[in-house]
């Protein structure tokens, strides 16, 4: 829905931008040429489906963990259980990795302390990393290993 507002408002900018006036000028010109078209791609409705399982994750109690992955660059979002037991966000809502499961993975290494966990508010506070690309906060863009 931010998205849309967003895309609304630049139109609305941009189109507010193309006016002009002629003070003293009684002649008026039309260019159909300079009438530009804007495709707008709309996300089909409905949650996305990682916010749902967060969601799903934090209403029955449990832990939202994201563990960023080195290798592929990507950070993952866990959903963690007791004892330090957890599963991907998206297969505990699919019910592929239960708080039972023989799939679900144990979120330390062997030595007992936290590899690479590190959890972060959904406060949207929006920061620009020195890559140039803007992270909703602080944290997250740690998590990613941008300095700000």
């Amino acid at each position: 829905m931010k998205k849309f507002f967003l895309v609304c408002t630049i139109l609305l900018l941009t189109g507010a931008g193309c006016s002009s006036s002629n003070s003293g000028d009684t002649t008026s010109t039309s260019t159909d040429s300079a009438t530009s078209t804007h495709d707008v791609v709309k996300k089909p409705g409905g949650v996305d489906p990682l916010d749902y399982a967060i969601a799903a994750c934090e209403n029955n109690g449990y832990g939202v963990v994201l563990k960023y992955d080195n290798e592929k660059k990507t950070t993952n979002t866990y959903c963690q259980f007791s004892g330090g037991y957890a599963c991907e966000a998206i297969s505990y809502i699919t019910g592929t990795c239960t708080t039972t499961s023989t799939n679900r993975m144990y979120l330390v290494t062997t030595d007992g302390t936290p590899d690479n966990i590190r959890t972060c508010t959904t406060d949207e506070k929006p920061v620009c990393g020195k890559d140039g690309i803007t992270y909703v906060n602080s944290c997250i863009a740690g998590l990613q290993r941008v300095d700000i």
